[in-house]
């Protein structure tokens, strides 16, 4: 009994011993500022898309979520159930200095889609008729702007594949699904994935970026639509708080407020946000419809002062998003905030 008790000893000082040198892994490829400036002639704000909440398949309640969001300082987030008909009593609008979105994700032909900024009532209806309405949207390439922005999540997902061409109407797609890179990794590195659970408690940010792999299906196919028709690209959070277990059991793993911290979408505006509910949701509405934002991996490195645009002979300055016709004199701009410590 003495032998076990003796083994277990070196095994968690072991254990112990390693985590304590992980924690001490500083992962930032440039220097932490205390206020990062915004680029110049632009505000930086950031936010996470594509959330779930306890009315579909998240853990946490929406005042949790909202809680967890303030905590990190985020500038904006959408709330995006899935399927869910349920209705919460928080409002879309602002909460203290968050501007909080609430849209849906629909199944649709096994796939899955969001609908941002939808003000269409058409989609209050069954399962069925919702199909054939969200059909007709996706085959339009100009249609009424109540209807939102359709965005394809996780386009490669494992058994949710979008499958035939990809309609005129979807706007975007998710460059980024976080929650489908991790489960990628646990079909393709089990052990590794299991070893990074017990990396999680003691560095969270190592954790995370173990899981990491460079999305090159999606890259590929975001350039390829953007070929034919503009294409918004997204970082989807895909945040529920929740891994889950035999007999409808669950954990509250990975945390939202440690999920908010890894990749956000900016956006870069030429006016601050001024506090006013319905103005600031059509400035931000309205640039994130125009493609005037950038998503990045914010667990590495704050990336506000970053800002990419081109710049005419007259001096206008046209954003990331922009559609304009070429021209002689053009200048594009790329604007870093720091020299990172990595080559790049």
């Amino acid at each position: 009994m003495k032998k076990k008790i003796y083994i277990l000893f070196i095994v968690f000082l072991i254990f112990f011993s390693y985590g304590l040198v992980i924690s001490q892994f500083d992962l930032k490829i440039i220097v932490d500022e205390l206020k990062p400036k915004n680029p110049e002639g632009f505000f930086d704000y950031r936010g996470v898309v594509n959330v779930h909440s306890i009315h579909s398949t998240g853990s946490g309640s929406v005042q949790k979520i909202i809680r967890d969001a303030q905590e990190e300082g985020l500038d904006f987030i959408s709330i995006a159930d899935f399927n869910s008909a349920e209705s919460t009593n928080e409002t879309q609008g602002y909460h203290n200095n968050l501007f909080v979105f609430f849209d849906k994700e629909y199944s649709y032909l096994n796939s899955r889609l969001i609908n941002y900024f939808s003000k269409e009532d058409s989609l209050n209806i069954g399962p069925g008729r919702q199909q054939v309405f969200i059909a007709d949207s996706l085959e339009k390439l100009t249609r009424d702007k109540k209807s939102g922005l359709w965005v394809l999540s996780h386009p490669f997902q494992r058994g949710y594949e979008w499958q035939g061409n990809y309609p005129a109407g979807l706007d975007g797609i998710e460059v980024l699904n976080l929650k489908s890179i991790w489960e990628n990794y646990w079909l393709k590195s089990t052990p590794s994935f299991l070893w990074t659970l017990f990396v999680y408690p003691f560095n969270s940010d190592l954790a995370f970026i173990r899981l990491f792999e460079y999305p090159e299906n999606e890259i590929q196919l975001w350039d390829t639509l953007n070929k034919t028709r503009k294409t918004l690209g997204f970082a989807g959070s895909d945040a529920e708080e929740k891994i889950l277990l035999p007999n409808k059991q669950y954990i509250k793993i990975p945390k939202y407020k440690d999920i908010f911290q890894i990749a956000n979408n900016h956006v870069l505006l030429e006016s601050e946000l001024t506090g006013d509910p319905l103005s600031d949701e059509k400035k931000l509405r309205n640039a994130l419809k125009s493609g005037n934002f950038y998503f990045s991996f914010d667990l590495l490195a704050n990336p506000k002062g970053f800002a990419s645009y081109i710049e005419d002979s007259n001096g206008n300055r046209h954003l990331m998003g922009s559609e304009i016709k070429y021209k002689p004199g053009q200048v594009l701009h790329i604007i870093l905030p720091q020299k990172p410590f990595v080559p790049f």
